[in-house]
């Protein structure tokens, strides 16, 4: 595997990292309202938004590092 498809991975599996956080935080959110603890709920709610930014920005980095390769 070259460098540049090595690293076009890595920066996948970081996207899919962010995206499953996210996914973890919202089935915490949903558990924590269910059980009526609305504190833990807000601060997964805001580990959430942290981890969409996180994923967003990732997102735009690697499409922006796949258009100058190209």
């Amino acid at each position: 595997m070259s460098a540049s498809k090595s690293n076009m991975f890595i920066r996948k599996l970081v996207e899919g990292a962010w995206i499953f956080f996210i996914a973890v935080c919202l089935f915490e959110i949903i558990v924590n309202l269910w059980r009526g603890d609305t504190t833990k709920a807000l601060i997964f709610s805001g580990f959430a938004v942290l981890g969409a930014i996180m994923f967003s920005i990732r997102r735009k980095q690697r499409k922006r590092f796949e258009k100058e390769e190209n």
